[in-house]
């Protein structure tokens, strides 16, 4: 009898054991996935390891890094600043132009001016500007990737927006923790600065949330061969003074930004603007008044992509206010790209975009009607 019971009780010791082992397993598989560095990608698809579009293998962990370039940084966890720089021939060479993870460029006039939104996460510029205003079209942009909106100001459309705290935003124009700053030395308006470390002890102050609670973009894990990449130029038919080429360097692996006849120059680097990723939008825009135009980007349309010299032809898509903007490859699925900066150029109908492979000088490219020059 003795023998039995302790044979019995051997049995309940290894079945205690083996389910405390297996609850172990799972606490510790548990932490592991709560600790992943990997946030969800921005279309919501997991973590972001497997494949893309077209199959490629893509990085599967972003702790560390930028979730827009995936370039490692300290500030990889933090919300970005989505900064108004100004497109005006005058304000050139800009502050701080060359170093946002994210940069969008598009008409704020119907064929007209075009104006630039920085995303900063990795670097912090001691210079931002010359700096805008805030545009109603851009707010859901800014909403969609979880950031900070700085501006001078703001159209009556986008300030009535702002009004309603859809976003947190720091507007010069009520500057009470001191962001913003004039350089008396240039004009108005082209005089209205700011830099990383200002907006961040403002955002401080307001006691606005600093951690990114967004998503990432998928990036390759390795980029191709240097026999596989090829110079090219892509031009981008904004009207006038501001029509844009891009010529890509294939031995260095990026893009390289010109607007109008000369390079265009980071002011505080003292460096030509680079992209390893130039994403080109194709909408429509109307005129709301003699000042201000909306551009349609709610929904989906084309996207063109140049990546290591290659197009890549799919469709961009942002499905309401609060969405992020996703760039798809022609089979609809999150599109893989080069690790490294980001530059989306938004164009309306009649501004052409041509991309001659080889290193062609500058492609021929339609432009639309006469700019409106300033605002």
């Amino acid at each position: 009898m003795r023998d039995k019971r302790l044979i019995v009780l051997a049995a309940l010791l290894l079945l205690v054991g083996a389910v405390f082992l297996n609850r172990s397993n799972t606490i510790s598989i548990r932490t592991v996935e709560d600790s992943s560095s990997a946030t969800t990608t921005i279309g919501g698809g997991g973590n972001g390891s497997g494949s893309g579009s077209g199959g490629q293998s893509v990085l599967a962990d972003y702790k560390g890094r930028s979730p827009f370039t995936a370039e490692t940084c300290d500030n990889w966890d933090h919300r970005p600043f989505a900064v108004m720089l100004s497109g005006d021939s005058e304000a050139r060479p800009i502050h701080g132009i060359g170093q946002a993870d994210l940069m969008i460029e598009a008409s704020v006039l119907t064929n007209g001016v075009t104006r630039y939104m920085g995303l900063y996460i990795c670097e912090e510029p001691s210079v931002l500007g010359s700096l805008r205003s805030a545009r109603h079209d851009f707010i859901p942009l800014v909403k969609g990737w979880d950031a900070i909106y700085g501006h001078w100001g703001g159209s009556v459309y986008a300030l009535d927006i702002l009004k309603t705290g859809v976003v947190d935003n720091i507007n010069a124009l009520a500057d009470r923790f001191g962001a913003y700053y004039r350089d008396e030395s240039l004009p108005e308006p082209h005089n209205g600065f700011s830099s990383y470390g200002r907006l961040e002890r403002w955002a401080e102050r307001a006691n606005y949330r600093l951690s990114y609670d967004g998503g990432h973009y998928l990036h390759e894990v390795a980029a191709p061969t240097m026999k596989d990449r090829h110079d090219g130029s892509l031009g981008i038919g904004y009207p006038g003074k501001f029509k844009v080429i891009w010529n890509y360097d294939a031995a260095r692996d990026f893009y390289l930004r010109r607007k109008g006849t000369q390079p265009e120059m980071d002011a505080n680097t003292n460096t030509q603007v680079r992209a390893a990723n130039v994403l080109v939008l194709k909408t429509t825009s109307y005129q709301l008044n003699e000042d201000y135009n909306s551009l349609d980007l709610k929904g989906s349309g084309d996207l063109m992509a140049y990546i290591h010299g290659s197009e890549i032809k799919g469709l961009w898509e942002k499905t309401d206010d609060d969405a992020p903007l996703r760039f798809l490859g022609a089979d609809k699925r999150d599109l893989v790209l080069a690790q490294g900066k980001i530059w989306v150029e938004i164009v309306e109908n009649g501004q052409g975009v041509a991309w001659e492979s080889q290193g062609s000088p500058e492609p021929i490219i339609a432009t639309s009607t006469t700019p409106t020059t300033s605002l």
